[in-house]
């Protein structure tokens, strides 16, 4: 997409109706700069930047949402403090609007249900404010704060069900560490306004997104790419394949298009397809690179009709190292579209790197007793019997243990047809060595969804 005529760090930019705004911030790259109070708007029918009249002040760094008539715009970073303001494209009139009650500076969320704007949670780990939330009624100018929801969260995503908030993330201390072992949920009802905590989501605690799509609650995260759906009549998560994603070390993030969910990821972009149930690599942006680690990047992603608009930072080198986020770095803006038939996920067949990685994964859930994720990597027999130590596996039961190795090189026997052998040895707390070989193959997981690979099969001998 042609650039807006002034690229700024900090803008608001969201899809409104059929245009696209982008509004504030400051001169891309100047520390001290004076954020402005202008902006411009986006038609995609003739391609082409208008400049629209400036708000009653200068800001940056909001957060923002669409109603349908105008765009809301609150706790946007001004030179004498946080304010709101909402804007009506139609008119290009700017109104002021009332500032929220709750506003923390980080890591909250929001949903627009169509009637109202919710923001949940954010702020300091302990602090009363991840707990705390608002909703504010634009055809009165008006906000009210919310019943506290049962756990905290300062890292929380959010999706609108057309019924209720169902929110997920954790709390994180200031080293990046979450207090529990996955992500939490809970669920909010305006209606009645009233929280219910859900079943913990298979889905790491240190980063995590959620999106309604196509009637469906999808949940995902990137570190170590896993997701699940979240079924609302049953009340419990389901696994999902993640197929070759690939991982990375940004935070989740993802828009909703059609039918489609579209995550950044670092630069590996990707996208689950309801009509598929699948997820699937998407190509990275065709921009020329001096150097391939730069195609690790940071990016904004908006919801714009019927695509995504991605504004890219490139990532530059500094002392060999790619960095994220300079503000010298180049921006770029692009517009990803869904493709009209979806792409197939891989079929690329399972390897014995592939059930090493996965044996790897059970492992560190078992040893750490993170129940939500053994659900997504076994079956339901494996995991009774783990629990009760039949079926041989006495030498396990009620035991803890610590840290494995893998005393064989290679540890992985290729059985062929997709069938592995995986042979390990624990170490458990107290003292004690106990060998396990691990039976890994295609099979229907504890929670319900058919997979390509899973623990199938474990045999322990003496310790």
């Amino acid at each position: 997409m042609p650039s807006a005529p002034e690229i700024r760090d900090g803008a608001d930019i969201v899809w409104m109706k059929d245009r696209l705004l982008v509004w504030g911030g400051s001169p891309r790259g100047a520390d001290e700069a004076e954020p402005a109070a202008d902006g411009f708007v986006f038609d995609p029918l003739n391609g082409t930047w208008t400049a629209i009249p400036a708000a009653p002040f200068a800001g940056s760094g909001g957060d923002s949402v669409w109603t349908g008539s105008e765009v809301v715009l609150w706790d946007v970073h001004t030179p004498v403090g946080e304010a709101s303001l909402a804007f009506d494209p139609e008119t290009q009139g700017w109104r002021r609007i009332a500032d929220p009650p709750h506003a923390p500076r980080w890591g909250g969320t929001h949903v627009w249900t169509g009637r109202e704007l919710i923001v949940f949670g954010g702020g300091l780990q302990g602090s009363s404010t991840t707990t705390e939330g608002a909703a504010y009624d634009p055809s009165t100018d008006t906000w009210h704060t919310i019943a506290d929801a049962p756990v905290g969260m300062n890292l929380a995503d959010a999706a609108w069900t057309g019924r209720e908030m169902i929110v997920i993330g954790s709390e994180l201390d200031d080293r990046n560490v979450a207090t529990t072992k996955t992500a939490v949920a809970t669920a909010y009802d305006p209606s009645t306004d009233s929280w219910r905590r859900l079943p913990d989501p298979p889905i790491s605690a240190q980063t995590s997104a959620i999106s309604f799509v196509d009637g469906r609650v999808i949940a995902w995260e990137g570190y170590n790419p896993s997701s699940a759906e979240f079924l609302i009549e049953e009340g419990r998560w389901r696994s999902m394949d993640t197929g070759d994603l690939e991982g990375g070390e940004c935070y989740a993030e993802g828009v909703v298009s059609a039918r489609v969910l579209f995550t950044w990821d670092c630069g590996s972009p990707a996208a689950w397809i309801a009509e598929d149930s699948s997820w699937v690599r998407l190509p990275p942006v065709p921009i020329e690179l001096a150097d391939p680690s730069l195609a690790y990047g940071w990016a904004s992603v908006t919801a714009a009709g019927s695509g995504v608009v991605v504004r890219q930072i490139e990532s530059v080198l500094e002392e060999g190292d790619p960095y994220l986020g300079s503000p010298e770095a180049p921006i770029h803006v692009w517009l990803w579209r869904p493709p009209s038939m979806p792409p197939m996920p891989s079929s690329r067949p399972p390897t014995a790197d592939d059930a090493e990685r996965l044996t790897s994964n059970f492992l560190w859930a078992w040893s750490y007793g993170a129940d939500p994720y053994l659900p997504t990597e076994t079956t339901a027999e494996v995991l009774a019997r783990l629990e009760s130590g039949s079926g041989g596996l006495g030498a396990l039961a009620g035991r803890r243990f610590d840290t494995w190795r893998y005393p064989n090189k290679p540890p992985v026997t290729d059985l062929g047809g997709g069938l592995f052998e995986v042979d390990v040895l624990l170490s458990f707390v107290g003292g004690g060595n106990v060998p396990v070989r691990f039976e890994v193959g295609p099979g229907t997981t504890a929670d319900g969804r058919a997979a390509q690979l899973l623990v199938t099969d474990v045999l322990a001998g003496a310790s």
